[in-house]
């Protein structure tokens, strides 16, 4: 939360750290992504990470949905 939307910053806030980073990095990362989005994450950050694009399907399929229970 601390982070203000920079990738970078959150990246040293959450996972570069001595604690239990994988876990504080993929929980961080899944808010992160959350509350502001893909478009603040380097493109290098994601385009070999597996099922890349059904992943991102998902994720709008699941906004759509939430949108029309508002």
């Amino acid at each position: 939360m601390g982070c203000q939307g920079d990738w970078t910053e959150f990246c040293l806030r959450g996972i570069l750290h001595g604690g239990d980073n994988d876990s504080t990095g993929t929980i961080g990362g899944c808010w992160f992504g959350a509350l502001y989005g893909l478009k603040n994450i380097p493109e290098t950050h994601m385009k070999d990470l597996e099922k890349y694009k059904e992943l991102v399907q998902m994720g709008e399929e699941l906004y759509k949905i939430a949108r029309k229970e508002e």
